[in-house]
């Protein structure tokens, strides 16, 4: 087995993968080499053609610094740095935070909930991660005057899980889970829902309005829609 540390050089990228967001500033590359057999040499038809010999296989870890004052070097050993994504660009010297658009904020959201392992990501824990490592995301309203944005849910059931989902195409993310038929499950995924909802009021500024094809869940929708209303008029009144 053959190891090799490569530095890299800044502007560093702030990558996540597997629930996990930092600045990426090396990489620990592995490579594991096996003999099979033999180097050789086997005639086919009348041609010789080599076989055996060493198989190599390489992995890419990161080594990261996480943006809680932590010093760099820490390596994460269980995802590949071509598992992971690029969020942005690391800031420059002087200071100045970088900036996302809130679209790739939402779609970092979705990447790290869309990975086999799961995640706990919300809205405000992957904000105030980014907000650590000095990216901020662009607002999608403006002062006094936020943003409205439709969001279609979506409610799924099948036999083992049930799921809440925004329809594909959707500006903002949301997604839970529960076991089918657990109904404290089903109601606190529900809450969870609401929760992000506020949670992107205060990050984006806008101004949330679900809607459904599912019948039995309109009036509910219909309610939180009303909260949802005086939350981000008092979230611009207070600015």
């Amino acid at each position: 087995m053959i190891t090799q540390l490569l530095k890299l050089d800044p502007p560093y990228n702030i990558i996540c993968g597997r629930n996990k967001i930092a600045k990426h500033v090396a990489t620990f590359i592995v490579a594991d080499i096996k003999y099979d057999k033999e180097y050789r040499l086997v005639e086919i038809g009348g041609k010789d053609y080599p076989v055996g010999g060493p198989d190599m296989k390489t992995y890419s870890f990161p080594v990261v610094e996480y943006g809680d004052g932590s010093p760099a070097g820490d390596v994460w050993n269980d995802v590949e740095v071509r598992e992971c994504r690029v969020i942005a660009k690391a800031p420059k010297d002087d200071g100045s935070p970088t900036r996302i658009w809130s679209s790739w904020f939402c779609e970092t959201l979705r990447f790290l909930h869309n990975d086999e392992y799961g995640a706990t990501q919300t809205p405000l824990t992957l904000y105030e991660q980014l907000k650590s490592l000095h990216v901020d995301v662009d607002k999608m309203g403006t002062f006094g005057d936020p943003k409205r944005v439709e969001v279609e849910l979506e409610f799924n059931d099948s036999e083992d899980v049930s799921s809440i989902d925004s329809a594909t195409g959707s500006e903002l993310f949301f997604t839970a889970a529960y076991a089918t038929g657990n109904e404290r499950q089903k109601e606190e995924k529900l809450s969870l829902v609401l929760r992000w909802a506020a949670q992107y009021i205060r990050i984006l500024n806008v101004l949330i309005v679900f809607t459904t094809k599912a019948e039995p869940y309109q009036e509910m929708l219909a309610e939180w829609n009303e909260a949802l209303e005086k939350a981000a008029k008092q979230y611009n009144e207070r600015k």
